[in-house]
């Protein structure tokens, strides 16, 4: 059970198409965000989780990679409030993708843009405990096309940190910056716990700027958490869990 919508229009999912020689297929030229929105079954409705906050996110994503985003924040809620009536008493994950078709800059004459949101079930089920982890070396780092920015063509690395865990049976991989620093896991931040404190690893122009960590971060605070923001190296992780 899945729901596109294409340019604000809801489409059905296997006409949802670009052609093969457009920018967002030949380079990748294009900026999401995943967006979770959990039913609340005592208000019948869906809560979404810092629904602003991701959108601001993907208008800096887009800006960065120089796609003007095409849509308001008001029509993203107007798609939002259609996904929620399609998928009732679902948790559902949502997709808002700016993307170009023509033109290889914003300043091009034959500039197209175009935008979409895809829409399907979630399930939020708690995770069994992860049992093993592997090292990628290194992870994402600055460059013309900054990690904080969230497209297409910089999560390409995760194809190969996939390939990796399959390749040797792991369940998560822990990607580290040329220093040996912990960044992130693949897809996932990192808070880590020691004595008692929650460190936090600086991952400033190494990953993208966590709104879920943040989150985590702003609730462990609020319940009395001591939480430090800071380099932390591959072997004090290896102190912290032997």
């Amino acid at each position: 059970m899945r729901f596109i919508w294409v340019n604000g229009e809801l489409t059905n999912w296997e006409n949802a198409q670009v052609h093969v020689w457009d920018e967002i297929a030949i380079r990748g030229v294009s900026a999401f965000e995943g967006i979770i929105c959990t039913w609340h079954q005592k208000s019948n409705s869906h809560l979404v989780i810092a629904g602003k906050e991701h959108y601001r996110r993907l208008q800096r994503s887009s800006s960065i990679i120089d796609i003007p985003i095409p849509f308001t924040y008001d029509e993203l809620r107007k798609v939002l409030k259609e996904a929620s009536e399609k998928l009732k008493r679902h948790n559902i994950y949502l997709r808002p993708t700016t993307y170009v078709l023509k033109g290889r800059t914003s300043l091009a004459k034959d500039l197209k843009l175009g935008w979409f949101v895809g829409a399907f079930p979630l399930d939020l089920k708690k995770k069994e405990e992860v049992l093993n982890a592997s090292i990628m070396w290194p992870s994402r780092s600055s460059s013309m096309i900054p990690p904080d920015a969230k497209t297409g063509g910089s999560y390409l690395d995760f194809r190969l940190v996939q390939k990796n865990r399959i390749l040797n049976g792991i369940d998560i991989s822990l990607m580290v910056d040329d220093r040996g620093n912990l960044v992130e896991a693949d897809g996932n931040g990192l808070l880590i716990v020691d004595e008692g404190k929650i460190l936090v690893p600086n991952v400033s122009g190494h990953a993208l700027d966590s709104i879920t960590r943040k989150i985590l971060i702003d609730l462990a605070v609020d319940s009395g958490f001591t939480v430090i923001n800071k380099d932390v190296h591959l072997h004090r992780l290896m102190v912290v869990l032997f």
